[in-house]
């Protein structure tokens, strides 16, 4: 198995990354999906086991990082989600509110070889504003935009 797809609502359930690591070999992991809704009473019990978890798959190249909740967003600030990306991991696809949660994500994790952001279909992000602000970081870049979307590709030197 080279892709794995998690949704844990509330708290992680006694044993669970143990239960996992029987099921699945984590080293073949390239590619983990997962969807919480990060409540606040269990955001640092999520955000420790994800940690471990991403940590033990030391081959994951491609990480998903969703919210569950049905407004679609985060019960927790973009910086402790960015502290569950390990540096090997080259892809992010992360659920965005605004402009300051994209800089937050380039600021944090400079490693990324690319990283896809999605916003709310109820507002449009000003792709504009993200493209200057890296251009004026020196981030060499190319993108592309969607409805909902804004795709990265960095160029690393």
């Amino acid at each position: 198995m080279i892709e794995l797809k998690l949704r844990v609502h509330g708290e992680w359930p006694i044993d669970s990354l143990h239960f996992i690591s029987m099921l699945v070999d984590l080293l073949h992991l390239q590619t983990l999906s997962f969807q919480s809704d990060f409540e606040q009473s269990t955001v640092s019990n999520t955000v420790d086991n994800l940690v471990t978890l991403v940590n033990r798959a030391s081959n994951i190249c491609s990480l998903i990082l969703l919210p569950l909740t049905t407004n679609g967003q985060y019960n927790t600030t973009m910086a402790t989600l960015c502290s569950i990306v390990s540096f090997h991991v080259k892809h992010l696809t992360s659920k965005i509110q605004n402009l300051d949660d994209m800089k937050i994500v380039v600021e944090k994790l400079q490693h990324l070889s690319s990283v896809s952001f999605n916003f709310p279909s109820d507002r449009k992000i000003n792709s504009n504003e993200i493209i200057d602000w890296l251009i004026n970081n020196g981030r060499n870049f190319t993108h592309l935009e969607n409805d909902y979307s804004l795709h990265f590709w960095f160029s690393n030197n």
